[in-house]
């Protein structure tokens, strides 16, 4: 992979979805355009249930 084959995204959306994990919604950065294979590109954030949350440390601003 290249750097003129990297695509800037940020973060659109964080939901459940539906499985105790969490899904990203990633929209493109101002002025690019997404390819068509990703448009609605999602991720899947998969935390297993016996994990502790200090596992995921969140940090307030």
């Amino acid at each position: 992979m290249h750097s003129h084959d990297l695509i800037s995204v940020s973060v659109g959306e964080i939901r459940p979805n539906g499985e105790g994990n969490l899904s990203l919604i990633l929209q493109a950065a101002a002025g690019e355009i997404l390819p068509t294979y990703s448009a609605g590109a999602h991720i899947d954030i998969i935390i297993p249930r016996h994990w502790p949350p200090a596992v995921f440390p969140v940090r307030h601003a």
